[in-house]
């Protein structure tokens, strides 16, 4: 260290997967805290192209060698040997770590063993499915009790979520309320205007997980354009479970019943530089968010809403979480 520098803040992020397809606004974070050093720990990395980052650490000694016995035999022997903890308790002390940011409740309460340990503070960020729909299973009751007796701050990107977390018993003086960003560098903001062909081009960039609210989209659009023949709908986003591939081929069918095959598209997941270039090419943006019959909601807003927002884009969604916050009714959309 430099004489008279003071050592720089070292933070290491847990997320279990780095970094799911959707994960840009995760991403946009780590990548912008540029006034202290970060190291990632994670148990599995995936799109590393798409999401570049360094150091990062992935724990996967367990995953790797009982192969088709399963997750669950994976899971239980990492608890009995606390392989994971000693692993990345070595990392941080290598890195002379001063925090841990857990991304969602259930990274939080699993890096418990990880900041006993380390005896540092602890971070915990919840974004969604993590505030609405794990509590409704009894354990998460009982493991976030003890998540927000031992966890020092816990995040939330508005002040629904934020009561939300609240609500499941977390102490109000321990919420702190950070909004999303998004990076302005990489999203160019163009006003919109219709072309000589007279097109409405509409966007969605979403998974087809209920509480996505697609099929209402799908229908809106069904009876809008009944009246307005030009209008053109793209759906980024695509299926990971039975239910999610169900919903996405009940949609498909909505829309060639409709025989509207010619005016909407349905691309799948996109990486982020694609999923921009159809940005800039879409007039207006659709985010019809619900509460899933699960009781996933989500939790706060989706970023891709202030995504679009950024670019220029009109946003229409629902009265939903907190996306009243990101969306004004009547002054950058409708809700």
């Amino acid at each position: 260290m430099t004489a008279g520098k003071s050592k720089q803040t070292t933070i290491a992020h847990l997320v279990r997967n780095y970094l799911f397809t959707t994960g840009s606004w995760i991403y946009g974070q780590l990548i912008n805290l540029q006034r202290c050093q970060i190291i990632i720990l994670t148990s599995k990395t995936e799109n590393l192209n798409i999401f570049p980052i360094d150091p990062i650490y992935e724990y996967k000694e367990f995953t790797n060698r009982i192969g088709i016995i399963g997750a669950g035999i994976r899971k239980s022997l990492e608890y009995l040997t606390s392989r994971k903890t000693n692993y990345f308790t070595k990392i941080c002390l290598e890195h002379d770590v001063d925090l841990l940011h857990a991304h969602f409740g259930w990274e939080g309460y699993s890096s418990l063993a990880l900041k006993r340990r380390l005896d540092i503070p602890l971070i915990t960020t919840f974004y969604g499915a993590d505030v609405s729909k794990l509590p409704q299973a009894s354990k998460w009751i009982w493991r976030y009790k003890q998540l927000f007796q031992e966890g020092d701050l816990f995040l939330a990107e508005g002040s629904h979520m934020a009561q939300c977390v609240v609500d499941l018993g977390c102490p109000p003086n321990k919420v702190k309320m950070i909004h999303l960003g998004v990076d302005l560098s990489k999203i160019e903001y163009t006003p919109r205007t219709l072309g000589e062909s007279g097109e409405v081009r509409l966007l969605m960039v979403a998974s087809f997980r209920e509480k996505k609210g697609i099929p209402y989209a799908i229908q809106a659009f069904i009876n809008a354009s009944k009246k307005y023949p030009k209008l053109r709908l793209t759906i980024i986003g695509g299926a990971t479970t039975e239910e999610e591939y169900q919903r996405l081929d009940h949609c498909k069918e909505l829309v060639s019943r409709a025989n509207l095959n010619d005016q909407v598209r349905f691309l799948g997941y996109l990486q982020y530089p694609q999923y921009l270039k159809e940005q800039r090419h879409s007039h207006l943006y659709l985010a019809p968010s619900v509460t899933a019959s699960s009781g996933d909601t989500e939790g706060g807003a989706p970023v891709s809403i202030i995504e679009a927002s950024a670019a220029g884009m009109p946003v229409i969604s629902t009265y939903h979480c907190d996306i009243p916050e990101v969306v004004l009714d009547n002054v950058s959309g409708r809700l």
